[in-house]
């Protein structure tokens, strides 16, 4: 019995014993058309492996981490990805291009940008003086014009595109 290996995918075994092997006494075109059986049910059933691990794939990306038990990505974490990650089969390119300035523009400042609200917003001796700042600021003459000139244009923008 043969097994083939595929990269990334589980091996897939055949009935028929490997071409060359000791199994296989086949000669001429008898073991011509005896050497592509196996490849024409290799590609049947790869693909069938293929659509599986696909499936499972994208199931897999679009499932939530447990915030009970699974530790977030560190920033590092998050640039090796980026870099080096398996979501793109090449190292360079437009898709790998595209991925780091994504990264770059989106993933890190957002990523940064929410780590400091979960550490503020975790303690209620962090978030109480934010708060309380934040209040103080708006009321004064430029805090009220960051506010309504800056502040409600862009919460009024994301959320006409967001809802």
């Amino acid at each position: 019995m043969a097994v083939t290996e595929t990269a990334n995918y589980p091996p897939i075994t055949h009935g028929d014993p490997a071409p060359g092997s000791a199994g296989s006494t086949a000669s001429g075109p008898e073991r011509e058309n005896r050497d592509r059986e196996p490849d024409n049910l290799h590609s049947a059933i790869t693909l069938s492996n293929r659509l599986r691990w696909l499936w499972h794939g994208f199931l897999t990306y679009f499932t939530p981490p447990s915030i009970f038990t699974d530790q977030p990505a560190s920033l590092e974490d998050l640039a090796t990805y980026a870099y080096e990650g398996g979501w793109t089969r090449r190292e360079n390119g437009i898709v790998r291009g595209a991925g780091i300035w994504w990264y770059r523009l989106v993933g890190l400042p957002k990523t940064v940008a929410n780590r400091y609200g979960e550490w503020i917003w975790q303690r209620p001796g962090r978030a109480i003086p934010v708060l309380l700042l934040t209040k103080l600021l708006a009321s004064t003459s430029p805090g009220s014009w960051l506010v309504e000139r800056v502040i409600k244009p862009v919460a009024h923008v994301i959320a006409w595109v967001l809802l």
